[in-house]
């Protein structure tokens, strides 16, 4: 599936950070272009604008993998911490893949929340 290459490609990118594709567990309500947006968390406040810098140079290839134009939305430690602690794999998963789910929250056969089997 390309859209677990452009999860695999802004994992890599960001240096590991957990990366997911919007689903309902992130997102209040919808808004054009939600099937293409992709949550980075545990990126410092001061750091977001470098790091969208940083990934600019990747725009065309995650373009190509998600079908279209990618909306990145940054969370930050503190608000991963309270809103979202579920997006931290276990030290033992670190390197397990983190599974893309379909933009409905829909998740491929056998998978289970956070990505792991």
């Amino acid at each position: 599936m390309r859209r677990d290459e452009a999860v695999r490609l802004l994992r890599d990118a960001t240096g590991g950070r957990p990366v997911y594709w919007l689903d309902e567990r992130t997102v209040c309500g919808d808004f054009d272009g939600c099937e293409r947006a992709i949550d980075v968390f545990d990126v410092e406040p001061g750091e977001a604008r470098a790091l969208f810098h940083r990934l600019s140079g990747l725009r065309g290839q995650l373009e190509e993998l998600a079908g279209g134009p990618v909306t990145l939305i940054t969370h930050t430690p503190a608000e991963t911490t309270r809103l979202y602690p579920w997006v931290r794999p276990a030290t033992s998963q670190r390197d397990e893949p983190m599974v893309a789910r379909d933009p409905h929250g829909a998740r491929p056969s056998g998978s289970k929340p956070g990505g792991s089997k």
